[in-house]
């Protein structure tokens, strides 16, 4: 049973983030409050409990609650989207948090990853995505 919930939630996650691309440049602000909802079937619980850890407990709530990798995956791609939506609304104030949040989470799935020997060629299309934005806030 609980291999099964954990399929469902990554399912979900995945509807959210079709939703979330399909929205961003129609409805910037109906894709971020899709991208909050998604933080309810994750293990951070909601989104602002994502956004009062720092940047330094950040890793250790991770290996505490023993995310999956796929759901990393998953809210790696939501936060990138939500990146580039913020800065199309100028709202560059949280991000460069958001940005080391997102990397982190990158780089805990590939740790999951590594450790469970699967290869996922999404890795490289985040890192290279992550740079990007990142460059465009500096």
């Amino acid at each position: 049973m609980r291999r099964d919930y954990i399929v469902e939630i990554f399912e979900e996650l995945g509807k959210i983030l079709a939703a979330v691309v399909l929205l961003k440049k129609t409805q910037p602000g109906k894709a971020l409050d899709q991208i909050n909802t998604a933080f309810k079937g994750t293990k951070f619980g909601d989104r602002a409990a994502f956004d009062s850890l720092s940047t330094e407990a950040f890793p250790d709530f991770l290996e505490q609650r023993q995310m999956g990798y796929e759901t990393a995956e998953v809210i790696v791609d939501l936060l990138l989207e939500e990146v580039e939506i913020r800065l199309a609304m100028g709202d560059v104030e949280p991000l460069p948090a958001l940005l080391e949040k997102t990397r982190l989470l990158m780089d805990y799935a590939v740790q999951k990853e590594t450790a469970l020997k699967i290869f996922s060629l999404k890795h490289d299309q985040q890192s290279a995505r992550l740079k990007d934005l990142s460059g465009k806030i500096i």
